[in-house]
């Protein structure tokens, strides 16, 4: 999977300061098809960190991963954070393509 990149996230933001693919595209003088592979790549790519984040859970709930319980508990705190943050970033996203 390819990390994130400067246009994808450009792109993004166009789309949300614009209110929508065509006029992100004018702005940034990219093709529909270009503006739609940034955003699924995005997509992708935060799809693969919830993933990743999902799995790193499972192996700290397993017995002995960690003696420290202050630490597994700072990284379970992280992981609800990022999620709650995810999900407001989904839904202002689902948002955007319903207009």
């Amino acid at each position: 999977m390819r990390e994130l990149n400067l246009d994808q996230l450009r792109t993004l933001v166009a789309i949300a300061d614009l209110g929508g693919f065509s006029a992100a595209g004018r702005a940034l003088h990219l093709a529909q098809p270009t503006i739609s592979l940034h955003v699924s790549e995005l997509e992708s790519r935060i799809a693969e960190r919830e993933r990743e984040i999902k799995e790193l859970e499972a192996r700290m709930s397993a017995p002995g991963f960690y003696d420290d319980r202050t630490a597994a508990d700072s990284v379970v705190s992280r992981h609800q954070t990022l999620m709650w943050e995810v999900g407001d970033l989904m839904h202002q996203w689902e948002s955007l393509q319903g207009a």
